[in-house]
């Protein structure tokens, strides 16, 4: 969907609701009769999902966030080969990190 409606960038939103989760499953591929969508490399990974360990706290300072909601950002970026430009942590309009 990226490829056909020319997207350049994206916004990743409820962050915060993801704090009280204790692991992120984030789909990679699904299969619907024997027909395989959405693969990443191949499927290197032997499960349709891949794992995240969650974080515990956010901070509208980007770099002061914990290594796994970074992980989980620049992973997003990776798969789809699109940059995140802005992150929405809250339900206020402050709540933003822009990168």
């Amino acid at each position: 969907m990226i490829k056909i409606n020319n997207i350049s960038n994206l916004i990743i939103t409820k962050m915060d609701s993801l704090i009280c989760l204790k692991y992120i499953k984030l789909l990679i591929n699904y299969t619907i009769n024997t027909k395989k969508f959405f693969d990443y490399k191949n499927n290197i990974y032997n499960n349709n999902f891949f794992l995240f360990n969650s974080w515990k706290n956010i901070n509208n300072i980007y770099y002061k966030n914990e290594k796994n909601f970074h992980f989980y950002i620049r992973f997003i970026e990776k798969i789809t080969n699109t940059p995140i430009i802005i992150i929405s942590i809250g339900k206020n309009e402050k709540d933003l990190i822009f990168l």
